[in-house]
């Protein structure tokens, strides 16, 4: 799994002794948090091998104090744009992070 996010869902993969793999993933999981053109570049190569593309939620834009950051669904929708390859439909799989105040790690639905 590969995964661009920062959080929750790192600290869900680590307790969970998942690796973030970027040589030979199953998945590309987009979540909240900066990312850069390197790992965008990466995940784009890893959708072109063969790995499916998830996405924590839908969202476009998230709201920060000073300005508008792109969210998990802009970054999957660059993703999609780049690789044609269009990400698993929400019916299908839901990946929940949540980083809501007291929360100590995210949950995480997998596909088999």
């Amino acid at each position: 799994m590969f995964v661009i996010g920062e959080g929750g869902i790192l600290t869900a993969l680590h307790e969970r002794k998942i690796a973030n793999d970027g040589i030979d993933p199953r998945y590309v999981v987009v979540g909240e948090g900066a990312t850069t053109l390197e790992k965008l570049h990466k995940a784009h190569e890893c959708i072109e091998r063969g790995a499916r593309l998830l996405a924590t939620n839908p969202i476009i834009g998230v709201p920060f104090p000073a300005k508008r950051h792109a969210g998990a669904g802009a970054t999957a929708a660059f993703l999609e744009a780049s690789t044609g390859v269009r990400r698993i439909s929400w019916a299908s799989l839901t990946v929940t992070c949540s980083s809501a105040p007291g929360a100590n790690s995210a949950s995480l639905l997998w596909l088999s």
